[in-house]
């Protein structure tokens, strides 16, 4: 979801039947309010949705910052391995591992900024045990910038320079 401000959530889903799910998220501020569904990674049509709400209250500014939990972990014990960390090839998907097994918890972040902005779609799936599998596609030849942090931190060798093959 996307409020009125321009802040993103995401809610989970209430599969209600086959062919139904239910979404519920508060309405904090008047405005109008967009979400976005995705099914398998591909937009669904007419998203997003549309919702507008009539009043609402104003967020104080201490309660529109969100901090990390403090996690315990130690960044360097992050591994990476995959050819998508050392090369892009065009309209494929590049795949690469990030192993945060040995790291303790924390949360993956990952970005990829080219020649015409941020990448369109990342994405980054949990296989268990903070071991992650991240797929990303880019249409645009050239230079890459790829940033792969545990926490607020970079993990080892990030940011990766990449090129277009």
């Amino acid at each position: 979801t996307e409020d009125p401000s321009g802040r993103v959530s995401i809610v989970p889903l209430k599969i209600v039947d086959p062919e139904r799910f239910e979404v519920s998220f508060p309405l904090v501020e008047a405005g109008l309010y967009k979400v976005h569904i995705k099914c398998n990674s591909v937009i669904l049509p007419k998203s997003p949705y549309i919702i507008v709400a009539i009043s609402g209250h104003d967020l104080k500014d201490d309660e529109k910052r969100l901090e990390l939990p403090n996690f315990k972990s130690d960044v360097s014990k992050v591994a990476h391995r995959g050819l998508g960390l050392t090369q892009i090839i065009l309209n494929e998907k590049n795949e690469f591992t990030i192993d945060g097994s040995q790291a303790g918890n924390n949360i993956l972040f990952v970005g990829i900024f080219g020649p015409k902005g941020q990448c369109d779609e990342v994405v980054i799936k949990h296989l268990g045990k903070n071991v992650y599998k991240v797929t990303y596609q880019v249409q645009d030849p050239g230079d890459y910038l790829l940033a792969a942090k545990w926490g607020d931190e970079h993990i080892p060798g990030s940011p990766f320079a990449l090129s277009t093959l």
